[in-house]
């Protein structure tokens, strides 16, 4: 095979694509960051600010579960879905 034809091959060639996460950094009052989350398939991966793993919150329903590194349940969240905000 010529130069030219590998090239456009390994230039073109589909490779899988990994999903996308979405990051997000969580500040304290005094705007300095506490957390960075990062939302993937459904689950949200936390981190520290040196990017060293905290734990976890995990969708379920009408709940967020909150778990630390070794997924020890930490606290949950259930909130209202309600458009109209008068909860239940």
């Amino acid at each position: 095979m010529c130069k030219t034809c590998w090239l456009l091959l390994v230039l073109f060639l589909p490779l899988p694509t990994p999903a996308i996460a979405e990051t997000y950094r969580v500040f304290d009052k005094d705007q300095n960051v506490v957390e960075i989350w990062k939302e993937k398939d459904g689950l949200i991966e936390v981190y520290n600010p040196d990017m060293s793993r905290k734990g976890y919150i995990k969708k379920e329903g009408k709940r967020l579960e909150r778990y630390d590194k070794d997924w020890r349940r930490e606290g949950r969240v259930e909130h209202d879905l309600d458009p109209k905000g008068k909860g239940r």
